[in-house]
């Protein structure tokens, strides 16, 4: 069996979505199909997030903000049945994941499998959406921002499978974001703990809730670019290989994987780069600045790096 998530853009385009569907019909096996709202249209999440105001209650909000995971859902289905391909749909009912919620989702309290396990039994795939939970006044519910991720962990979960695949528009983590620089390195294999630093330093490469849940329950993450399927990074209990993320959070530079900081302060000395401080961790370091410089302070770094410099 085979879990595979797909975000927004793997599913906007119909010629994607096709060689989706004969990948599928293609594995030798069944496959629980997790769907993302369309990246762009009418129903995807960014378009709904603008109708959003303060006039609607909480619960209003939380159904609006969902729907355009039902719709895709039910699309997706519709398409592969047209190719020939035996498919069912799991409602939004019939999901299986209870949560805990105040004016966000808080706690997963259970899991519920049957609805699923009954499917997966008359058909080879089950399509679902991602993203939606139902919460203790049985209410539907999104599981956070980039909820689609966490579906997939605990669908895993529930059906004891210990990989997932997470189909995504990125060619995988890198050492800084690409829309900063164009040359960067890409890695195939991190551990939990060091992609959920990097993800608590800004990084928004995959949920963070999704990390925990996985890392409790030793699911490993297969993150896969939707089309070129040789690219993508696997998120496993330890690191295989050197990582060394370079980022922006809140103002501050982060190098994520790296803790020698005499070099790094050394560095940015010799190179007249101002900076107030730098804290030292275990596994990164924080560089603090108050000169507004902090891209200038992480594109210097990123490229020493890159030079093997550092």
């Amino acid at each position: 069996m085979k879990i595979i998530k797909c975000g927004g853009a793997a599913l906007n385009n119909l010629v994607d979505r096709k060689k989706l569907y004969q990948e599928i019909k293609n594995y030798n096996g069944s496959v629980v199909l997790i769907v993302s709202a369309f990246k762009t249209g009418p129903y995807s999440t960014n378009e709904l997030d603008n109708l959003l105001t303060n006039n609607y209650s909480y619960q209003m909000k939380q159904e609006l903000i969902t729907i355009g995971e039902i719709i895709s859902s039910i699309k997706v289905c519709n398409e592969l049945l047209n190719e020939y391909i035996d498919a069912a749909l799991i409602y939004k009912d019939e999901i299986g994941i209870y949560v805990k919620t105040s004016d966000k989702m808080e706690e997963i309290v259970s899991l519920d499998a049957s609805v699923i396990k009954d499917k997966l039994i008359t058909h080879k795939v089950v399509v679902m959406p991602g993203f939606i939970g139902i919460n203790q006044d049985n209410k539907i519910v999104s599981l956070n921002k980039n909820g689609s991720d966490l579906t997939a962990i605990l669908v895993a979960k529930m059906l004891d499978i210990k990989d997932v695949f997470l189909y995504k528009d990125v060619l995988g983590l890198s050492s800084i974001n690409p829309n900063i620089e164009n040359n960067y390195k890409l890695y195939k294999d991190i551990s939990y703990d060091l992609m959920l630093q990097i993800v608590m330093h800004g990084s928004s490469i995959i949920q963070e809730e999704a990390l925990r849940k996985a890392k409790e329950y030793e699911i490993n993450i297969h993150m896969i670019h939707y089309i070129n399927h040789s690219y993508g990074t696997n998120i496993f209990k330890s690191n295989k290989e050197r990582v060394v993320v370079f980022q922006i959070h809140n103002c501050d530079v982060y190098i994520d994987g790296y803790n020698n900081k005499d070099t790094i302060e050394n560095i940015l000395i010799n190179k007249n780069i101002q900076f107030d401080y730098i804290l030292p961790c275990n596994t990164y370091l924080k560089i603090v600045t108050g000169y507004n410089n902090e891209n200038q302070i992480l594109k210097t770094l990123h490229n020493l790096y890159m030079k093997g410099d550092i």
